[in-house]
């Protein structure tokens, strides 16, 4: 899931590259390379939030596990 300010971030560095649709791709790859590689590998991972910060100061994009490949919690007796 890509937050608002990082569409427009996104968007803004498209404009001043002077890039189409292409160029857009490469530049989203260029900063999610390395997530790219590593989401296939982990199937508990069932969302990528992308923000602005991630773009910016490349941070590390917030990942969301599926709940239910959890392991569940030994429960006190």
């Amino acid at each position: 899931t890509f937050k608002k300010d990082a569409v427009r971030t996104l968007a803004k560095e498209a404009i001043k590259r002077k890039t189409g649709a292409r160029g857009l791709r490469s530049i989203i790859e260029n900063y999610l390379l390395d997530i790219m590689y590593e989401i296939p590998s982990d199937p508990d991972i069932c969302e990528v939030e992308i923000s602005k910060e991630t773009i910016l100061q490349k941070a590390k994009p917030k990942l969301t596990r599926n709940p239910s490949s959890s392991i569940p919690q030994a429960k006190a007796s």
